[in-house]
C-alpha cells in the first residue's frame, strides 16, 4: 500500500470526532483557531505588500503552499534562548508527505476553521464567516465554556505573540517564495527533519530541541530572515 495513503486512512480511523476524548477535542480546537489566526497574518502581509484583495490572495495561497507557510513559521519560533517554547508545542503531530512536513490535524481538519476552508475542486483557499463557538460546539461537541477558554489560553500563553512574532520575521525574509512558487516553497521544507522521518516512515521527531534549532538556523539563512 502507498505509504501516504496508509497514513491517511490510520489518521482518519482514529482521529474522527467520536473517539477524540474531551482533552483531545481541546488540544485541536486550540490548533485550529491557532491556524485561522496564521491564515490571517498571511493575508495581512500580502495586503500590505502588493495590495491586493483577500480574494485575489487566497487564489494564490493554496493548500501546499499554506501547509508550507505553516511549517516555515513554527520553524521561525524556534529561538536558542527560548528552549523548547514555540509552535511546535501546538503544532505537534507533523509527518512527512511527499510535499514536505504536514501537521495531519491541520491537513484533515482544515474544513473545520471558522474563517477559511478549502474549495478541493479548485484547489484554493475560501473565506468564510462561522460563529466560532457555534461552529466548535457542532463539530467537537464540546461547551461554550470550553471553547472560551481555549481562546484566552492562547492569549495567556503567549501562543498568540509568539504567532505574530514569527510571521513578523517572515515578513522581513529578503528570499521567501510567493505564495504561487509552491515547489521552492516545497523545496523549503525539504530538509534533515523531514528527509529523516520520510526514509523512516515515521512522524518528524519535533521533540528533538537540537535537530529543531539547526532547522530553524537553516532556514534563517536560506531566506535571510
Amino acid at each position: 500500500m502507498d505509504k501516504y495513503k496508509e497514513r491517511r486512512d490510520k489518521y482518519l480511523s482514529l482521529h474522527n470526532a467520536e473517539s477524540l476524548s474531551l482533552a483531545e477535542k481541546r488540544k485541536l480546537v486550540e490548533k485550529l483557531l491557532v491556524f485561522d489566526e496564521l491564515i490571517g497574518l498571511l493575508i495581512e502581509w500580502k495586503k500590505a505588500i502588493n495590495g491586493q484583495t483577500e480574494e485575489e490572495i487566497l487564489k494564490d495561497l493554496s493548500f501546499i503552499p499554506l501547509m508550507k507557510c505553516l511549517y516555515i513559521v513554527c520553524l521561525l519560533s524556534v529561538h536558542k534562548n527560548k528552549p523548547k517554547n514555540s509552535l511546535f508545542n501546538v503544532f505537534d503531530n507533523y509527518v512527512p508527505y511527499e510535499n514536505g512536513p504536514v501537521d495531519e490535524d491541520c491537513y484533515y481538519h482544515i474544513n473545520d476553521l471558522p474563517h477559511y476552508a478549502i474549495d478541493f475542486g479548485k484547489g484554493v483557499i475560501i473565506k468564510r464567516d462561522c460563529d466560532i463557538t457555534a461552529s466548535f460546539v457542532k463539530q467537537f461537541g464540546i461547551s461554550e465554556i470550553d471553547i472560551s477558554n481555549i481562546i484566552n489560553k492562547i492569549d495567556s500563553d503567549g501562543i498568540k505573540d509568539m504567532l505574530i512574532g514569527a510571521v513578523n520575521d517572515l515578513r522581513q525574509a529578503l528570499y521567501f517564495p510567493g505564495f504561487k512558487d509552491k515547489y521552492s516553497l516545497v523545496n523549503l521544507t525539504h530538509r534533515d527533519l523531514w528527509e529523516e522521518a520520510n526514509n523512516e516512515n515515521k512522524p518528524l521527531n519535533t521533540s528533538n530541541w537540537d535537530a529543531l534549532l539547526k532547522e530553524a538556523r537553516d532556514i534563517r539563512v536560506v531566506i535571510a530572515a
